[in-house]
């Protein structure tokens, strides 16, 4: 997962079903990202695999996400998905910028939601305190590890190609094959526009014309 100074949006994004709560409370839903061990860790190429590479960082504060939608009933919560699309991940650590979580690079996370009963509107009581009397869910399949840039080439493309703030990067990579199919082009185009190549285009128009030769040596046959 990317994370940078200034924030970067999580992707892929947390999306939840919710069932089995009361309609007519309320309910504050939390988005809490903690480490999943204590190592650094670093990408080895030949093996494609992450393997430890010394002692992490201790999390450089708690990073509970508040759902812009809470407190909410929970009959409301049931009847939609509960996605987590705004968050934004930032390895700036004395960041305190709604709306991001700052986590060190190169350490392994996991994202846990905690749904939160309430009877109060004033989200200010709410603390890492109020998380023991929170319904917790960890989905081990979200676990991540945070970098700066991506270390595996298929998954910038499978990000690139599935991200929809990722419009920039398709653009550039277009760009970039069309570049490099022009170089394998058997012409050029000058900045006037002519292809000069021994190669020409074809053009099944004058495909279709018998040539000088073709026409002196074409004749009729009668059966």
């Amino acid at each position: 997962m990317i994370v940078t100074k200034a924030g970067r949006r999580m992707f892929p994004v947390i999306k939840l079903s919710v069932s089995g709560l009361c309609p007519d409370s309320l309910y504050v839903v939390l988005l809490d990202i903690v480490p999943a061990d204590t190592k650094r860790y670093r990408y080895i190429y030949h093996s494609s695999q992450w393997l430890p590479a010394g002692e992490g960082n201790p999390s450089p504060s708690p990073n509970l996400y508040l759902h812009p939608d809470s407190p909410s009933p929970g009959s409301l919560l049931m009847s939609r998905s509960v996605t987590f699309d705004k968050i934004k991940l930032t390895n700036n650590g004395s960041a305190k910028v709604r709306g991001q979580v700052s986590l060190h690079s190169m350490q392994k996370y996991i994202p846990q939601i905690h749904i939160i009963p309430t009877s109060e509107c004033n989200l200010a009581v709410f603390s890492r305190n109020a998380i023991k009397d929170a319904f917790t869910f960890t989905f081990n399949e979200t676990e991540f590890v945070t970098v700066t840039a991506y270390q595996n080439q298929k998954i910038t493309k499978l990000k690139i190609a599935s991200n929809p703030f990722a419009r920039g990067f398709r653009e550039s990579l277009k760009i970039e094959n069309m570049l490099h199919c022009e170089k394998h082009l058997p012409f050029e185009i000058t900045s006037d526009g002519i292809e000069t190549s021994a190669f020409q285009r074809y053009n099944p128009a004058e495909d279709t014309k018998p040539s000088k030769d073709e026409k002196k040596e074409s004749k009729i046959v009668l059966v």
